[in-house]
């Protein structure tokens, strides 16, 4: 119900079949985006990200604690992340496209611009947000398994999500580029 009273108008959804990184290919948007009828094609993506704010450090720091006892093979961390990668929260981030995804989803009260800084914008739940001490216009440091550290910039926060881990949201070209 969450889910359904969030898309409101919206008439189809494509996906990839399964749960696929890589999504359906950016074709698929673009064709249909040119199907008679059709008014709007706000593709997604999904990524992963480590949050290294000082919230994610803490909650390192409390998982590894209880991995303790359990051995790992480094080689196989959580997101693709090695063992030299820094400590932080693992966590799924949603792509979108700036232009038009949250006039098309909705997520409650948006505070903030998601259309600010494309390529580097973060957007997330006013709830997660608050309890980070996150405030629209904050620098985030996150790291990529395949860049490395970042910094992101928050540059909005959505009261409802369309589930319990719907938190964060990165554009589709943050996404790509990450």
């Amino acid at each position: 119900d969450e889910i359904q009273g969030a898309l409101g108008e919206v008439d189809l959804i494509v996906s990839a079949g399964s749960f696929s990184l890589l999504g359906v290919p950016p074709v698929v948007s673009e064709e249909a985006g040119s199907i008679d009828g059709v008014k709007e094609v706000s593709p997604v993506k999904f990524g992963f990200m480590r949050l290294l704010d000082d919230e994610g450090k803490r909650k390192a720091a409390e998982s590894e604690q209880a991995d303790a006892s359990v051995e790992e093979d480094p080689t196989t961390a959580v997101f693709g992340a090695g063992d030299d990668a820094p400590a932080g929260e693992d966590v799924v981030a949603n792509g979108f496209e700036p232009s038009n995804y949250f006039s098309l989803v909705d997520l409650g009260e948006i505070v903030g611009d998601p259309e600010a800084y494309p390529g580097s914008a973060l957007v997330a739940r006013a709830e997660i947000a608050n309890e980070r001490g996150w405030s629209v216009g904050d620098t985030i440091p996150v790291y990529f398994a395949s860049t490395g550290i970042q910094d992101l910039t928050l540059v909005a926060t959505f009261s409802d999500g369309l589930g319990p881990e719907d938190n964060y949201y990165l554009s589709n070209e943050t996404i790509v580029a990450n």
